[in-house]
This record gives structure tokens, sequence and C-alpha cells, in this order.
């Protein structure tokens, strides 16, 4: 069983090469589940954190944009389950519910179905199973986005498995990291701690017109991971860093194929080789 884990794409912020490279690369492989595990959309106008106008007033701009994405993933991936967790960006229209129009709170309950993620995204119609609870687990692995650990250390994957004790994957932090642990038992078991990196536009560190949006400089990097899981539940797990060759040119290796994402006139494109 193959299984595709995407985080922290922050429609409609998605690095366009990032995203090329990620559909293109589904497409050939024989992925059995895709989990989208959090923070795939933004929500930035309804983040407490100041933005500009043009921003605040994108919302509509922003759902229409994720569910034509959505929509391509589906069509990219065919008929195998796609599972959805909320990241701390899907928190934002309940708490912003919530804080400033409480009296809009029934909308989101669930014989309405209105002010939902499932129906302003439109789960239903991309068959894309939206799990509210999480971690979730397959076979001996959970997964869950990462906010709900509050840590800021340099090793975020040790840090995790601190606080799990278990074999977890997240995203959230916007970078990979690994941290594997051999028990000292009779078994000698060895459980991994993974974390992901992000599908989102990485900001260059001289671009000063993000700076109402990133820190500066960035250490995030671009990608995502594939999970193996062999009989038993067993799994090898692979983390695909995407490389920024070029202002217009992006590449990754998988399975020792080189796949490049190119900007030719105003369409990405991307090739093998």
């Amino acid at each position: 069983m193959l299984l595709a884990f995407l985080s922290d794409i922050h429609f409609d912020h998605e690095c366009p090469y990032a995203w090329a490279l990620t559909k293109a690369i589904l497409k050939d492989l024989p992925i059995d589940h895709v989990i989208l595990g959090g923070d795939v959309i933004d929500l930035g106008p309804l983040s407490i954190f100041k933005a500009a106008p043009h921003e605040k007033l994108a919302l509509g701009d922003q759902i229409r944009h994720s569910r034509k994405e959505l929509r391509a993933l589906r069509n990219t991936v065919g008929d195998i389950p796609i599972t959805y967790f909320n990241g701390n960006h899907e928190e934002r229209l309940e708490y912003h519910i919530w804080q400033r129009t409480p009296e809009l709170a029934a909308l989101q309950e669930e014989d309405l179905n209105i002010l939902t993620m499932n129906h302003l995204f439109q789960f239903d119609a991309t068959d894309i199973l939206h799990v509210r609870q999480t971690p979730m687990r397959v076979k001996k692995m959970w997964f869950f986005h990462g906010h709900e650990i509050n840590t800021r250390a340099a090793h975020v994957a040790k840090m995790n498995f601190m606080h799990r004790s278990g074999n977890s994957m997240c995203g959230h932090h916007h970078r990979f990291d690994s941290y594997y642990h051999q028990e000292f038992s009779h078994s000698q078991s060895i459980l991994g701690s993974f974390v992901n990196a992000t599908l989102e536009q990485i900001p260059a560190i001289h671009d000063v017109r993000n700076t109402s949006r990133w820190i500066g400089y960035s250490k995030w990097q671009n990608g995502f991971s594939l999970i193996d899981f062999s009989e038993g539940g067993y799994f090898r797990v692979e983390q695909l860093l995407y490389i920024k060759e070029a202002a217009s040119r992006m590449r990754t290796h998988v399975y020792g194929k080189v796949y490049r994402a190119v900007r030719k006139k105003n369409k990405i494109d991307v090739v093998t080789l």
C-alpha cells in the first residue's frame, strides 16, 4: 500500500512549481491513498494576524481557487481514497464564527451544513472524506497536523516522539525532519517520527513585499512524503525534497526518475528524465 501525505499547501498561496510536480508524481505512481494533513487551505482573510486590505477581502476568490485545485487533485489520482483533516488554518473558520459572529454558529451544525468545510469546499462533490478528529491511524502509523503539540524545537520529529511515543507523521512546520528510536526490549523494535514539508510558495530572502505574511528569512522546504506499507503494517518513508534550480525551474528525484517543472510562457510543464 502506497500512501501520499500532503500538508501545508495553503491554497491559494501554493507554489505553482511544487504543486505541478506533486500532481505529476501522484499521477505516475500507484498511489492507494492520499492524506491531506491540514493547512491545505489558507483562510488568510479570517486570520487574527495583520494583512493588507486586499488580502482580507479575498475569501471568495480563495474558496473558488481551492475548489478548483481539489477537483484537479481528484482528477489526478482517480478513484482512490482522499482523507482530509484540519490544521490550524482550517480552524480559523470555526474560531472566526465563535469569536466574531457567534449568531452564525448554528449554520455549522450537521443538519444545516452551510458554513462548514464540507459545504464551502465541496468535499462531497470530489469524494473527499473530511475527518474532524486526529490523530488518525493507518496501519502502524499515526497522522496529525502538528500544531497540536506546542514545540519550537530545532528537532521537531524527536519532540513529537517524546509526546506521542509511537510512529507518527505530521506537517505544520514546513520542513522535513525525522527521528528513529530503538526500543530497549527483547524485540528491539524501531519506531519513527516524521515531519512533512510544505507546498506553499517559499518567499525569497530579499522579498520585502511579503513582510505582512512571512518572516523575511525562511528555512522552509518544498515537498511531500510517501509511506510504503508492507504486509503486517511495516513501512518505509520517502521524503521527496523539491530543489529550486532557477526562478522558473524546480526538480525532484523519485525512485530513480527526475521530475522537472519548467515554466513555458504562461504554463508550467513537468518533464521526466
